[in-house]
């Protein structure tokens, strides 16, 4: 169907920690997205790095689901280690996390989002919700009675080419929110194209974070602390 586009996909995992060691049975994860152009190609990104003269459009949506095994005190050295949190930032396999003496060692996973973006002459729109289901929890101690959790959240994004092709300034902000609490953050920033394509940008950005519920270590985001973070940051692709 012209302008319809999809990706699937079939692994043994969502996660990119090596899990060989405690891996039982024959769990696959299953993903895939869905979208939809009806303006023509809308492009890799959601910036208007190609300024289109025409607007085009995105609309889409996405799922994955899987069976996992925890790792259990998993360190995020990795930014491909997947580590399911709670809404308040907690490391769901962390001893204690959903009741006292209770370690949580698999779960269902359910994942689902929508997008949608919109781009025209440097200017680009974005947001995009999403769901998270968690279930049938394995565990040890107990009991346990927590059956399910379900966690929800959103981001949008507006952006604008001051200098076509070449800076732009952007403002985001996002939040996610579930039985545990939630958080939210608030950024601004510009994008400076140093080439005018999207092979080398550089980024400078001032976000306002409050509880953050994520934590990577590529990032100035630590689960559960609110803050302002500065970053300048140099980005290629080749």
């Amino acid at each position: 169907i012209d302008d319809l586009h999809y990706v699937a996909m079939i692994a043994n995992s969502v996660n990119g920690a090596n899990l060989a060691d405690n891996r039982i049975g024959s769990n696959m994860a299953f993903g895939g997205t869905l979208w939809w152009e009806p303006f023509g190609p809308f492009g890799p990104a959601p910036s208007d790095v190609e300024w289109h003269e025409r607007p085009v459009a995105r609309i889409g949506s996405s799922m994955t689901i899987s069976r996992e095994t925890l790792a259990a005190a998993a360190v995020q050295t990795n930014p491909e280690n997947t580590i399911f949190r709670l809404s308040d930032g907690t490391p769901l396999d962390l001893l204690g996390a959903l009741a006292p003496g209770v370690e949580v060692t698999a779960t269902n996973v359910r994942l689902w989002s929508v997008d949608a973006a919109l781009k025209y002459r440097g200017l680009s729109l974005s947001g995009e919700y999403y769901l998270r289901w968690l279930d049938d929890f394995a565990y040890t101690g107990g009991p346990l009675s927590v059956r399910s959790l379900f966690t929800h959240g959103a981001y949008a994004q507006a952006s604008y080419f001051i200098v076509p092709k070449k800076l732009e300034g952007y403002g985001r902000c996002s939040f996610v929110n579930g039985g545990q609490g939630g958080g939210d953050e608030w950024s601004g920033g510009v994008n400076w194209y140093v080439l005018g394509a999207r092979s080398w940008r550089m980024t400078f950005d001032v976000t306002r974070i409050n509880h953050s519920p994520a934590d990577n270590p590529l990032t100035g985001y630590r689960a559960g602390e609110s803050g302002t973070l500065f970053q300048l940051q140099m980005l290629t692709d080749f």
